[in-house]
């Protein structure tokens, strides 16, 4: 099997404290980086050379994300507001208003929509809204909400939930939406109707990442037999949870026969999650059942993400190191960039063409990495 073997090529420093997002260009040609300090800056990949500096964000930089058409730059920042700017010449072009600390944004594959997620809880931003000025529990929550690339006005609130929204992903195909939470659980959104379709449980911490791919021959492995019993040991709140969200919310279990409608199935999309119980699980978008745990990292699990080839997992950790994984789970190579103590891997970015990975540090540094041919 032909795969890329990354070395490290490149480190920009650039003063900008822990590097909570990155995203390259459609074009691959420029680097979008959301950090801690008061500015989104924009890197020429070739040269590692400041194209632009977008300024505005004094409490830092939480999510960005780059349309498909390499038109518009979305960033999310804790004051909550969604700022949209013109890429190729950084022109201001209005802004989104959520309520508390903005944590994720996706576009749709075809740019038309622009997903949020949001955290309204007091531990993580001042503007958040206390519980106690409602007398509403789901004040301290988070909503995801759909809105409008082309007008940026607000299309759909797809939910409001009592847990923190800390992560979101739209599938290949622009039909689904997944959101991870802070209480341990993903859901599986239907674009368009808004219908909550599974509930995914098995991680025992925060959904800190997600990441998904259309996988074609089908990847998935065999059932993990460990996530049988976690999904048995939460039923009993079923019925809670369903009331909150929609009445057609269902858990999802452990398929027998996974592997069986992976072999039917010419395409298939592959959902991977990441969480601060230092695991990485894979799961089937279409029927939300969990196949298998990759428990290699020892701290929480950043940042995920995979190459647009469809070829290569990449996984960021609290423990300082990057993981690449075949998508079938199978551990690839382990990169490290610090001959001290572990600096946690907030973030990372395939490049357009898979050759390229960029990862973003907890003491502001950026690496690039190179693939080089390999065969194993």
């Amino acid at each position: 099997m032909y795969w890329q073997n990354f070395q490290l090529i490149r480190t920009l420093i650039d003063n900008i404290g822990p590097v909570a997002a990155l995203a390259f260009s459609p074009d691959g040609l420029l680097l979008a980086i959301g950090s801690c300090d008061s500015s989104v800056k924009l890197f020429q990949v070739a040269t590692g050379d400041r194209e632009r500096t977008l300024f505005g964000y004094p409490l830092g930089v939480g999510c960005l994300s780059i349309s498909p058409d390499g038109n518009l730059l979305a960033i999310g920042a804790p004051d909550g507001n969604i700022d949209l700017w013109q890429l190729e010449n950084g022109k201001f072009l209005g802004k989104m208003a959520l309520k508390g600390r903005v944590t994720s944004i996706a576009f749709s594959p075809d740019g038309e929509i622009i997903a949020s997620g949001s955290d309204r809880s007091l531990i993580d931003t001042v503007f958040a809204i206390s519980p106690t000025q409602t007398g509403s529990e789901q004040s301290a929550g988070g909503a995801i909400k759909l809105w409008d690339a082309n007008t940026g006005h607000l299309k759909q609130l797809l939910c409001e939930s009592d847990t923190p929204v800390n992560t979101l992903a739209i599938s290949p195909d622009g039909t689904k939406l997944a959101s991870g939470h802070r209480d341990g659980t993903i859901k599986i959104w239907q674009l368009g109707d808004g219908r909550l379709l599974h509930i995914l449980r098995g991680h025992t911490d925060a959904v800190y990442t997600i990441a998904i791919a259309l996988v074609s021959p089908p990847v998935m492995p065999t059932k993990d037999p460990a996530n049988s019993a976690m999904n048995s040991s939460i039923k009993g709140d079923r019925e809670e949870e369903s009331s909150r969200l929609r009445d057609n919310a269902r858990e999802s279990k452990p398929d027998q026969n996974l592997g069986t409608k992976f072999k039917n199935n010419l395409k298939s999309q592959l959902l991977v999650s990441g969480s601060g119980d230092g695991t990485i699980r894979l799961w089937d978008l279409e029927t939300g059942s969990s196949s298998k745990t990759l428990a290699d990292h020892t701290d929480v699990v950043y940042s995920l993400s995979i190459s647009p080839n469809g070829q290569t997992l990449a996984s960021g950790s609290g423990d300082g190191t990057i993981k690449l994984w075949k998508l079938d789970g199978t551990l690839l190579q382990t990169l490290s960039s610090s001959s001290g103590p572990p600096r946690a891997i907030m973030s990372v970015a395939f490049s357009p063409n898979s050759s390229l990975l960029a990862s973003g540090s907890g003491d502001g540094r950026i690496h690039i990495w190179q693939g080089m041919g390999n065969r194993e």
